[in-house]
C-alpha cells in the first residue's frame, strides 16, 4: 500500500527478490504489479496501471556426476553407495536412469537401483550396489561392475559429460583342487562293482574333467573292468565311475588295483597335494 500524503504528489515502495540457491522453472521470471484501488483526496487511477519487473535468475540449470563409495566390494555381501550430486538445486525432482555392464552380472552376482531420484530443492540421490554371496569360484577371481548414467530427465538437469564408475567384485572363493576315494578299500572277485569318487574343494564355474591312470599288481581291462574319466559338472563337487572285479578260476592271491588323477582340466580346478590316488585290494 503506497500513501500520497496530502498536498505531496508521489510516493514509494521498494521491489526486493529473493536470493535462492534454486535453479527455477525458467530462468527469468515476472512480477506484475498494478494498482487494485485507490481512496481518499478524490483520486482516481488513470485507466489501468501496472508494471512489469523481470527477475533473472541467478543459478544455471544443474548438471550431474556420478560418485561411489568404494571401488571394490567382497562378494559376500559388501556394499557400495553410488551417489549422484546436482550441482545445484533445482524446481522439481531429477530421475538419473543407470545402466551396468562389466564382467559381473547385474541380478546375479550384484544387485542394485537402477533408477536415482533426487528431490526437488535436494542436490543428492543414491543407489547401493550389493555383492551377491555364492559358493562358486568365478572365471575370474575378480569381476567388475561398470555403473552408468544412461539418461537424466527433469528440473532441466543433464548428465556432466559421460559418467560412470566402476566397482570390482572380489570372489571369495579360491580355486578348487580335487581329491579321489574308493568306495571299498577291500574287495573279493565276483562282488558288486566297485565305485571311485572325484571330489572337489568347492564349487566351480565350469565342468572340472579329471583322467584316470591305473597302476599296481592287477590290470585294468583283465583283472577289472576300464575305469572311465571322470567329469564334475559345474557348480557340483563330486563325480564318480564305477568299474567291475573279473571273477576268473584262477588262484593269483591278493592284488592290487591303483587308481590315480592322471590330469584335471577346466573350471580352474586342480588335483590335491595328497588324496589324488586310491588303492583297492582285489582279494581272491
Amino acid at each position: 500500500t503506497l500513501t500520497i500524503t496530502a498536498g505531496a504528489t508521489t510516493a514509494t515502495a521498494s521491489f526486493t527478490p529473493s536470493d535462492d540457491s534454486l535453479y527455477d522453472a525458467t530462468s527469468n521470471e515476472t512480477a506484475i504489479i498494478s494498482i487494485a484501488n485507490v481512496s481518499g483526496g478524490n483520486a482516481l487511477e488513470s485507466g489501468d496501471q501496472s508494471v512489469t519487473l523481470t527477475i533473472t535468475d541467478n543459478e544455471t540449470a544443474p548438471t550431474v556426476t556420478l560418485a561411489s563409495s568404494s571401488s571394490s566390494v567382497a562378494e559376500d555381501g559388501g556394499t557400495s553407495t553410488l551417489t549422484a550430486p546436482l550441482s545445484n538445486a533445482t524446481y522439481a525432482d531429477v530421475t538419473v536412469a543407470l545402466g551396468a555392464v562389466g564382467t559381473a552380472t547385474s541380478g546375479t552376482d550384484y544387485s542394485y537401483t537402477s533408477s536415482i531420484t533426487i528431490s526437488a530443492g535436494s542436490t543428492t540421490g543414491t543407489s547401493v550396489l550389493t555383492a551377491t554371496a555364492d559358493d562358486i569360484f568365478d572365471a575370474a577371481s575378480n569381476e567388475t561392475a561398470i555403473i552408468s548414467i544412461s539418461s537424466v530427465s527433469g528440473g532441466s538437469a543433464t548428465e556432466s559429460g559421460t559418467q560412470s564408475k566402476t566397482v570390482t567384485i572380489t570372489d571369495a572363493e579360491s580355486a578348487p583342487t580335487v581329491t579321489l576315494a574308493a568306495s571299498d578299500t577291500t574287495i573279493t572277485e565276483g562282488a558288486s562293482a566297485e565305485t571311485i569318487t572325484a571330489t572337489l574343494s568347492g564349487k566351480t564355474y565350469a565342468d572340472v574333467a579329471i583322467a584316470i591312470n591305473t597302476s599296481g599288481t592287477a590290470t585294468e581291462g583283465s583283472d577289472y573292468s576300464a575305469i572311465s574319466d571322470i567329469t564334475i559338472s559345474a557348480g557340483s563337487t563330486t563325480g564318480t565311475a564305477s568299474f567291475g572285479i573279473t571273477d576268473d578260476s584262477v588262484y593269483e592271491g591278493s592284488e592290487t588295483a591303483v587308481v590315480s588323477i592322471g590330469s584335471v582340466s577346466g573350471g580352474g580346478a586342480s588335483a590335491a597335494g595328497s588324496g589324488t590316488s586310491a588303492t583297492i585290494t582285489l582279494a581272491d
